[in-house]
């Protein structure tokens, strides 16, 4: 796979138009990041492999060369610290819903993203599994 369009942290002024759907309101604590690795961290939301990106502009952001055991990495995508948890999500869930349900965006075209308010399309259920009939079992009392 090409590596995504990568936005240097630096750049998180540039991203002001986004607003990433939440995967989780919550932080991901990670162990054991190693010194000085480059990681991409997801900003839309919508990788499959969060908090790190594999789809849309993922931030560039290199492990503190001070190594220590566990990072607390923001999972909401809204923090004000990037990609640190800043604890953000505890007060996110009321606007965030308040932002999707007052978009003038046309939510039914939306597939991936409404990046004026961070509305993401429900996948849709699974379909059930055929119902097979199983053989009734008669108790016979005597």
């Amino acid at each position: 796979m090409a590596e995504p369009d990568v936005l240097p942290i630096e750049d998180m002024a540039a991203l002001a138009c986004l607003k990433p759907c939440v995967p989780m309101y919550a932080p991901m604590t990670l162990r054991d990041l190693t010194p000085g690795q480059t990681k991409l961290w997801c900003t839309c939301g919508l990788s499959a492999s969060q908090p790190w990106c594999d789809k849309f502009k993922p931030l560039k952001w290199k492990v503190p060369d001070k190594q220590q055991t566990l990072y607390s990495i923001c999972n909401c995508k809204y923090t004000r610290d990037p990609p640190f948890c800043d604890a953000t999500h505890t007060s996110l869930p009321v606007p965030y819903t308040r932002g999707i349900r007052d978009c003038k965006e046309n939510h039914a075209a939306v597939t991936k993203l409404c990046c004026k308010c961070g509305f993401r399309p429900q996948p849709p259920p699974p379909t059930p599994k055929e119902k097979v009939d199983e053989p009734s079992i008669t108790t016979v009392r005597a």
